[in-house]
This record gives C-alpha cells, structure tokens and sequence, in this order.
C-alpha cells in the first residue's frame, strides 16, 4: 500500500525471493559470487495516475526502475528488477518502492 500526504493512493503487488546458488542454478552462470533479491514488480491497483507511471526500487545504494506505463488504473508489469546483496554477512533490511506519474512521485513504501 502506497501512501502520500496520509492517503491511500493505491496498491502496487511485489514477489522477493532471495536468489543463491543452491536455490538458484542459472546465478553461478552470471559470474557473480553475491547473492541477489528478486523482485517482481506484478501489478498496480487502484494507482491514482494515469499518465505516465513507473514504479522504482531501491536496495543498498542500488536502483532499478521498470518501463513506464500510460493511460491506465491497473498497471500490469511483470518486470523483475534484480539487486546484488553486497555483504551477505550484514544485509540491509529493507527495499524501498517507489511509483511515480512521469517524474512526479506519487507513493512510497518499504518491504
């Protein structure tokens, strides 16, 4: 659930999963020792913007975004965004989303 200035401006459905070698076969392939998160940004409800929405992701200093979307109430993107875990022995905690209306943030919460 997304708020802004203490209203509900809609819900954005987000799947984690924690990606490892032992969970995860096709990791070992990218070459990369760190494990990663996973996260499927699924679909928009009841989002209040219509014109130009994207939703971004933060996690330790890293960034993802998904593709912009136009014209709709009920954004689907089926877009994963994938974030290394930089020190597996101390991992941070929470992932910020974040959904915009072109550049205009329009909510906010953490998983």
């Amino acid at each position: 659930t997304f708020m802004h200035r203490s209203e509900v401006c809609g819900h954005i459905l987000l799947d984690v999963a924690l990606r490892t070698y032992a969970n995860y076969p096709l990791l070992q392939r990218s070459g990369s020792n760190l494990p990663t998160i996973a996260v499927k940004v699924m679909e928009g409800i009841d989002v209040k913007a219509i014109e130009a929405l994207h939703v971004q992701v933060l996690y330790d200093g890293q960034v993802r975004k998904t593709s912009t979307l136009e014209d709709t109430f009920h954004p689907i993107w089926n877009e994963t965004l994938v974030f290394f875990i930089q020190d597996p022995t101390d991992p941070q905690e929470d992932l910020v989303v974040e959904a915009y209306n072109e550049s205009i943030m329009i909510g906010k919460g953490t998983v």
